[in-house]
């Protein structure tokens, strides 16, 4: 090989090199300008009035999901098979709102240092604990609309038709567990924060949840900014936390370990899971989801709004996983 040769592949070799060492950014960014207003746009809700319809039209989208095998050690994510965990730094917080229906009395929770899932649990990871013999196949829809686990598309959607023991059964094959309600309200204030949503004290709007585009529109149109249903895990990055976790308000409900109960009276303030069992076995949700709007009959989207999800056997919520600080 002449010497003129050897010298233009080492040059190419140096090119190829520079061009595969750029920076991978994380561009989402807190927004400065909150809404001083949004703490106090907030109406009591009603149980007649609650509607928690997680069946949506069909449209299509993508299936394709693609995790990170492997994430930088100072970014404080901990990356698994099934689940990306974030790690969620533990404190004192005001849990609860003197104005919303079911989160009264607000009152002070101290919590532990955790981890919680990125994302809602989407229909391919929870499939995958179906494959393995573990988790309860999901129930189809029992009307025209399908569920997510029905649609070809539904591969990185949030799993919808999940029962609380299902969800269980999956965070425990993942390594992990159902959030306590106080850790699901800690980790969608972004640590703790007095902030009205999970993304600061702007009001909700499709740019950063997925969300329905009129108060009262009842309709599929009027739901998930106009798709008719639920988006792709992560579909709203402008709506994250702090430390990065997605879909924290709106796209579906989530359940969490708690037992339902009308107030916090009586609450633990150690952040674990009020598991009275003296009570209806009703289990809480959180969240809002899809057919929620700020200035419905109750303001589901904000971060200390609460719901009964039913029955630990019932189904149509979504969920995410927690797990113990390592």
């Amino acid at each position: 090989m002449n010497v003129k040769r050897l010298m233009l592949l080492v040059l190419v070799a140096l090119l190829g090199t520079a061009a595969c060492s750029g920076d991978d950014n994380d561009n989402s960014a807190s927004n400065n300008d909150q809404n001083t207003d949004a703490h106090n746009n907030i109406t009591p809700g009603s149980d007649a009035n609650n509607n928690n319809n997680n069946d949506t039209n069909d449209t299509s989208h993508p299936d394709d999901q693609t995790d990170s095998d492997s994430t930088p050690a100072d970014t404080g994510v901990a990356v698994s098979d099934e689940v990306e965990w974030i790690a969620i730094p533990g404190g004192v917080f005001t849990m609860g709102h003197e104005k919303l229906m079911w989160a009264h009395p607000p009152h002070q929770v101290t919590v532990s240092p955790f981890f919680m899932a990125r994302t809602e649990t989407t229909v391919a990871q929870y499939m995958k604990c179906v494959d393995a013999g573990v988790c309860p196949a999901p129930k189809n829809s029992s009307s025209s609309i399908p569920r997510n686990h029905e649609k070809p598309h539904g591969g990185p959607l949030p799993m919808d038709a999940t029962s609380w023991n299902g969800a269980v059964a999956f965070c425990t094959w993942a390594g992990g567990r159902l959030p306590s309600e106080a850790e699901w309200e800690c980790a969608a204030r972004g640590g703790g924060q007095d902030i009205a949503y999970p993304w600061g004290d702007e009001l909700p709007s499709c740019d950063r949840c997925v969300m329905k585009t009129k108060p009262f529109g009842d309709t599929p149109e009027d739901w998930g900014c106009g798709t008719g249903e639920m988006q792709p895990a992560c579909s709203r990055p402008a709506g994250n936390t702090a430390q990065g976790l997605c879909d924290m308000a709106g796209n579906t409900w989530e359940w969490v370990q708690d037992i339902w109960q009308d107030t916090y009276d009586g609450a633990p303030t150690d952040g674990s899971a009020w598991e009275d069992a003296s009570t209806e076995p009703k289990r809480v949700i959180r969240g809002g989801n899809l057919t929620s709007h700020h200035n419905y009959t109750a303001n589901f989207l904000h971060v200390s709004a609460r719901d009964r999800g039913g029955r630990p056997q019932d189904i149509g919520w979504g969920f995410r996983c927690a797990r113990d600080s390592d």
